[in-house]
């Protein structure tokens, strides 16, 4: 459920920048989890840079600290889920958020410490994401697609990462 009350676990969908996938009733499709090292690895990286780690485990959000900056950020401007405070045992997707020119900074570092490992890509000028290397928009809407029949769908892509679905 999101800030405004509407609850999309019971409807089809993509999610998690395609990393999850539910079908009819909102039954999953797919999950793809990231490597449990890389929880570590992304969260310890956030504690050096000061920025806050947010981890998506299908419909949570969890962060090891509701008072880091910007912890509730994603909540509060975006109407993502409200994040519990933790670290889970698995994630599909990692948001690195903090100010644009934190981001800045630390991206490439990201991009090649983790190539190969995870897919990396900026949703927003505040989010720096971390998915599996095979979740995109593109086969999730394809496997979306599979599911319920449909041999053709209609797609509106408002950031890179939605151009493999268009």
């Amino acid at each position: 459920s999101d800030a405004s009350g509407l609850d999309l676990s019971s409807r089809p969908g993509i999610y998690s920048n395609g990393a999850v996938v539910r079908g009819i009733g909102g039954a999953p499709l797919y999950a793809l989890d990231l490597p449990s090292e890389l929880l570590g690895s992304l969260g310890e990286l956030a504690r050096e840079e000061g920025i806050c780690v947010l981890y998506n485990d299908i419909d949570d959000f969890w962060t090891p600290s509701l008072d880091a900056p910007m912890a509730l950020h994603l909540h509060d401007d975006y109407g993502d889920p409200h994040p519990k405070q933790g670290v889970p045992s698995k994630a599909q997707l990692i948001h690195l958020v903090g100010r644009e020119q934190e981001l800045d900074r630390i991206e490439a570092r990201v991009r090649s410490a983790f190539s190969g490992t995870c897919a990396v890509g900026r949703n927003l000028p505040t989010d720096l994401v971390a998915t599996h290397p095979d979740a995109t928009k593109g086969r999730a809407a394809a496997r979306l697609c599979e599911a319920l029949g449909l041999s053709r769908y209609l797609a509106i892509g408002d950031s890179g990462n939605d151009v493999s679905m268009l």
